[in-house]
C-alpha cells in the first residue's frame, strides 16, 4: 500500500493494533509511505504494551527504529544521533571525575539529553496503568 506521510497518523490509528505489525510492514514494504523530500518527518508510535517505534521519513527514505528503553522523542536530528549521543553521556558518568555541562540549551539533543537525566533518576513505575 502506498501512502502519503500526511496521512501516515489516520492510517496507523485505522489499521494497527501494536507497533510491531506496523514495523513489520514498514521493514517488509507492505506499507510504502512517501511525501515531500523537503519534510524530514518524525514519528514515534507507542501502543497499548508500552512498546514504541520510532518512524523517520528522511531523504525520501523510511528509517525505523524500536524504542523500548528510552522513551523520549524530539523533533531533529536523526533518532540514531540521539542513541549515540547518550551512549557518549553514559560513557562520560562513568569516568573518574564526571565533569561535564548540564544539558541547558533548547537545541533538540540538549532537550533530548535533559529528559533522559531526569528520566533515568526516576523510579520505575509499578504498572502501566
Amino acid at each position: 500500500m502506498a501512502l502519503s506521510n500526511g496521512f501516515f497518523c489516520d492510517h496507523v490509528l485505522e489499521s494497527y493494533s501494536d507497533v510491531v505489525l506496523l514495523e513489520n510492514d514498514l521493514r517488509n514494504g507492505i506499507l510504502n509511505v512517501y511525501g515531500p523530500s523537503l519534510l524530514n518527518v518524525h514519528f514515534v508510535v507507542r501502543d497499548r504494551f508500552g512498546s514504541s517505534l520510532i518512524v523517520e521519513f528522511i531523504n525520501n527514505k523510511i528509517v525505523v527504529y524500536r524504542d523500548d528503553e528510552i522513551g523520549i522523542f524530539t523533533n531533529e536530528p536523526t533518532f540514531d544521533f540521539h542513541l549515540t549521543n547518550v551512549q557518549h553521556y553514559k560513557w562520560k558518568k562513568t569516568l573518574e571525575r564526571p565533569v561535564m555541562d548540564a544539558p541547558g540549551a533548547f537545541y533538540p539533543e540538549h532537550r533530548f539529553l535533559r529528559l533522559y537525566s531526569l528520566k533515568s533518576g526516576l523510579d520505575s513505575p509499578a504498572d502501566n496503568k
